[in-house]
This record gives C-alpha cells, structure tokens and sequence, in this order.
C-alpha cells in the first residue's frame, strides 16, 4: 500500500535578484512578477510560489525579448 507523502512541498527559492524595477505595466525587469506576486510572496503556498515563479519567467522572457528603446536592431 502507497501512502502520500505527508512532508509539507518544500518553498522555491524567491525568483527575486536584487534589480527591482517596476514597467508600466507594473512588472518587475529584474524577476518578472507582477506587483501583486511581489506583494503575495511570503504569504504563498509552496505551490502557489511555483506557480508564480513559471509566470515570472514566462514574462521575464518576453520583457528580454523587447529591445530597449533607443536601440536599433540589425
């Protein structure tokens, strides 16, 4: 017989940098989540965390992918 581990899902690492800066659409450059997750963070479930971080890197890439203004692409 299986029984689920009862060990509580250990926490992620915060995807945070130390680089806080907030977009215009109030997303961190540094880690990529939005003020809301900054703010919901240390009150999160493990799981809960790990989805915030996924989300973070998904906008993360998309942010790197945009060239900075002023910058021209060849």
């Amino acid at each position: 017989m299986h029984f689920p581990s009862l060990a509580p899902e250990p926490a992620p690492a915060s995807p945070c940098i130390g680089v806080c800066l907030l977009n215009e659409a109030e997303i961190c450059t540094g880690c990529g989540r939005s003020i809301g997750e900054i703010v919901e963070w240390s009150a999160a479930a493990p799981q809960r965390q790990q989805q915030i971080c996924a989300a973070a890197a998904q906008r993360l890439s998309i942010i790197e992918s945009i060239p900075a203004p002023g910058v021209v692409s060849r």
